[in-house]
């Protein structure tokens, strides 16, 4: 029987209330969704909200800033010709709590704030030199990845998918997606971690708190403002490569070609625009305009603060630390663990100690590292390069 794939769309799902991790609590409500798949499915979803049909499931985790749609980070792995084809698979994405991208009244719109309920204000002595206690109603509640990965794993109750066939997601989307595969156990026969080590480095520690220090210092704050614009390109700057930024922009100053003055300093050889103050390298003036586009797309009047809270997902990410509502280890999905050999966030090394990690608790795992010259956001930018190990645990994950 032909398969017809309808369009992809957004919808939102309902999912229940419960205690975060850090004492937030998490009010009933909906996690914004995509979905991309038969028009079999589609239908049974606006009948009753559910996806109860056999079908091959994969899950798209979105990364820090990313939204449920997954066809805009990973479209070279979407559609005809390709990997995954709503035809042959029922493609989901879900929103991260704390994201902006979703409606109202989705989940992640009711767990910033304030970020320690029914507590009272501990009376804090003064501070120390390197001390970084902050006033705790300027921050915003503490989210892990167990969070997130309860939030996906409600959702996919509420929706009645008894099987998925394959978990995957990059950076913070990578450390969510092996929270899932703890929570779910055998309902996940794959689990595909990119660029994600197995809990959140000291590196990871170091680059996320310089972005906080830009973001806390801005007066904007919570909003989004200068401090959200710098964290930004402090992130795109820890994403990126010495190689890849080289080859890309090397020394070459930010003005066009033929604007360029032809005269040079006498005996120099040196173009007087290579030496102007007022024109930046282009290098600078990529990573302003990474800062300044960012700001374009995530906005609100509490933009800055659910920023923060990403960032601290990352940070609090630990995959050793299992809590009790996971299934037993014996159960979880096979893994599929990818690196990128450029990237600096998370070194190969890193991945290759969660692969480790996997064995030593009897679960397989095989690691895939991939040339890449981009860093971290080769996982974005190598889209198609990722197609033959995805595909691989898409098809020799754990049987039922």
């Amino acid at each position: 029987m032909t398969v017809v794939a309808a369009s992809p769309r957004a919808f939102s799902v309902p999912i229940g209330g419960r205690i975060l991790e850090g004492g937030t609590p998490l009010p009933a409500g909906k996690l914004g969704a995509w979905i991309w798949s038969s028009e079999e499915d589609v239908a049974e979803l606006d009948a009753s909200c559910t996806l109860s049909a056999p079908a091959t499931t994969v899950v798209f985790v979105p990364p820090l800033t990313g939204t449920a749609d997954a066809s805009l980070y990973w479209n070279l792995l979407l559609g005809s010709g390709r990997l995954f084809r709503p035809w042959a698979q029922r493609l989901l994405g879900f929103d991260l709590l704390g994201s902006v991208h979703h409606a109202p009244c989705a989940a992640g719109h009711v767990v910033l704030w304030p970020s320690a309920v029914g507590e009272e204000a501990a009376a804090f002595a003064p501070l120390r030199r390197g001390q970084l206690l902050r006033e705790r109603e300027r921050l915003p509640a503490t989210v892990t990845p167990w969070d997130q990965a309860r939030a996906i794993r409600d959702a996919l109750d509420s929706l009645q998918i008894a099987s998925i066939a394959l978990v995957t997601g990059g950076s913070l989307g990578g450390m969510v997606a092996q929270c899932l595969a703890a929570l779910l156990g055998d309902r996940l026969a794959a689990v595909a971690p990119i660029a994600a080590p197995l809990h959140g480095t000291a590196w990871i520690l170091g680059w996320n708190h310089l972005a906080r220090e830009a973001i806390l210092g801005d007066p904007s704050y919570p909003a989004a403002g200068p401090g959200l614009s710098l964290a930004r390109q402090i992130a795109r700057l820890s994403y990126r490569s010495e190689v890849g930024l080289a080859e890309r922009h090397g020394r070459e100053r930010a003005v066009p070609r033929h604007q360029r003055a032809a005269s040079e300093f006498a005996g120099s050889g040196v173009a007087r625009d290579r030496l102007d103050p007022h024109v930046p390298y282009r290098v600078e003036s990529y990573f302003a305009h990474a800062g300044e586009s960012f700001l374009e797309t995530w906005s609100g009047v509490d933009a800055a603060a659910r920023y923060l809270a990403l960032l601290r997902s990352m940070d609090h990410h630990d995959l050793e630390r299992i809590p009790t509502d996971a299934a037993p280890v014996h159960t979880w999905a096979y893994a599929f663990p990818i690196g990128i050999e450029s990237d600096r966030l998370v070194p190969a090394t890193d991945v290759l100690a969660l692969h480790a990690w996997m064995q030593d608790a009897g679960i397989p795992s095989k690691v895939t590292l991939l040339p890449s010259p981009h860093g971290h956001d080769g996982f974005l930018l190598e889209g198609a390069a990722l197609a033959p190990a995805l595909g691989e645990a898409l098809r020799h994950g754990r049987k039922p």
